[in-house]
């Protein structure tokens, strides 16, 4: 079990890996997904083996509604409901048909199955500090490694994207923000932890590391994760317990500080101009027709959704009637805001699962004690503690404040390394 455990605490240093794809016995799939079931057999004989299924799943009854199995259960319910309501083809607005039930089934296998199994894999052999020390160690060189990629873009203007924004190998900037910012706090906060154990070499790599990836990330301009990064950052100091208070105070000012830098460094550009402007083409009134289409859509089914991966089609079919006019933007993949996505993708039941999980992660990794609280918080937080968390879950929490805040204005779940790295932060916080 000790080289399994090793090598499933590797496996987030393949989430990229998902971009080389290739059919295998007539099936689409990805190097990524091939290495996780491999990995997922191989468990499953040595759980049997060793007569620890049963323990693992005895385990989670004893838990009650305090397991992750129970919302992971319904979540996988929800959405094979949500793939099973998709016709079979849909005709779009220019006449072309989809072929709408391959679709939902590739997403099905690809965004939900396969990285749900990742999950189960990681809460049932994650060891402490140790297993979770390498298993960041590979996530933050997983995204070093498209740092590299974006930064190369940036210096040499070789960029793939209309906007000139760094994407690494990604078709949008977005995808690669979406991916660093929670990478990018962990990698800081890795480089911390190092110091503070006095291990110098390796706190100067993460250090590193750590830089390019922040350069990488200005390189996307994604507004959006600049203020999620902030808000990760601030969570992470906050409820620290080794750091005073007077020096999370200096460190939240610096974390405002440098967001607050970041978007000054955007005045006068374009894409600062865009963002502010809500009434031409611009990606800021783009998002406001999108939520406008999205909970009309959510309205016309607002307990099963659309189905999976059926958004963009639909958004095309909606839009016209809805704004009453044709839409600044046509192609739209995603509603941008993953509450909207889950609940049009999986329906209000994968809503309600996903958001199970979720608090669950928040209650579970509570403090003790919440130092520094008004009185009337104090309580409210000690209503909810579990227990003291360790530093890694710290930094799991705020990676997951990240993804949730950038959630808020992006769809930060329905692609396939984004769906590993959420499954991989809630496996260590629930």
């Amino acid at each position: 079990m000790t080289k399994y455990r090793f090598w499933v605490s590797l496996l987030p240093l393949l989430f990229p890996l998902y971009l080389v794809r290739f059919d295998l016995l007539g099936v689409p799939t990805t190097l990524l997904e091939v290495v996780v079931l491999v990995l997922m057999v191989w468990g499953m004989v040595k759980f049997v083996r060793e007569k620890n299924l049963f323990k693992w799943f005895k385990c989670h009854v004893k838990q009650g509604q305090k397991s992750p199995l129970w919302p992971m259960v319904l979540f996988l319910v929800a959405a094979t409901i949500s793939m099973n309501i998709v016709p079979e083809i849909t005709a779009n607005i220019d006449g072309l048909e989809i072929q709408s039930e391959r679709l939902a089934q590739g997403i099905w296998k690809g965004w939900i199955v396969v990285p749900s199994l990742f999950f189960f894999m990681a809460n049932a052999v994650r060891g402490k500090d140790r297993w979770w020390t390498r298993s960041f160690k590979a996530l933050v060189v997983s995204g070093f490694g498209l740092a590299l990629w974006a930064v190369y873009q940036m210096v040499s203007g070789d960029f793939i994207t209309v906007d000139a924004r760094a994407s690494g190998p990604f078709e949008s900037a977005n995808y690669l923000a979406l991916y660093l910012a929670p990478v990018l706090l962990a990698g800081g906060a890795l480089t911390v932890k190092f110091f503070r154990e006095k291990n110098r070499n390796l706190a100067g790599v993460f250090l590193g590391m750590t830089i390019v990836m922040a350069i990488a990330l200005w390189g996307t301009q994604s507004y959006a994760s600049f203020i999620a990064l902030g808000l990760g950052a601030a969570t992470y100091l906050l409820l620290h317990p080794a750091i005073s208070r007077q020096h999370k105070l200096w460190g939240l000012g610096f974390a405002a500080t440098l967001v607050a830098v970041l978007l000054v460094t955007q005045q006068g550009t374009q894409k600062f101009e865009q963002f502010l402007d809500f009434e031409g083409r611009t990606s800021s009134s783009v998002r406001m027709e999108v939520y406008e289409v999205s909970l009309n859509l959510i309205k016309e089914a607002p307990i099963l959704g659309v189905g999976l991966g059926q958004f963009e089609v639909q958004y095309m079919l909606a839009a016209p009637e809805v704004l009453e006019r044709a839409p600044l933007e046509w192609v739209m993949l995603h509603p941008h805001n993953e509450v909207l996505a889950f609940w049009l993708n999986t329906g209000l039941l994968g809503l309600f699962a996903m958001s199970w999980l979720v608090t669950l992660a928040f209650i579970k990794i509570l403090h003790r004690e919440a130092p520094h609280l008004p009185p009337f918080l104090q309580r409210f937080w000690n209503r909810f503690r579990h227990g003291p968390s360790t530093q890694l879950q710290l930094i799991g929490l705020s990676m997951l404040v990240v993804i949730l805040a950038h959630g808020l204005f992006d769809t930060p779940f329905f692609k396939n390394d984004l769906a590993y790295l959420w499954w991989w932060v809630l496996a260590m916080l629930v």
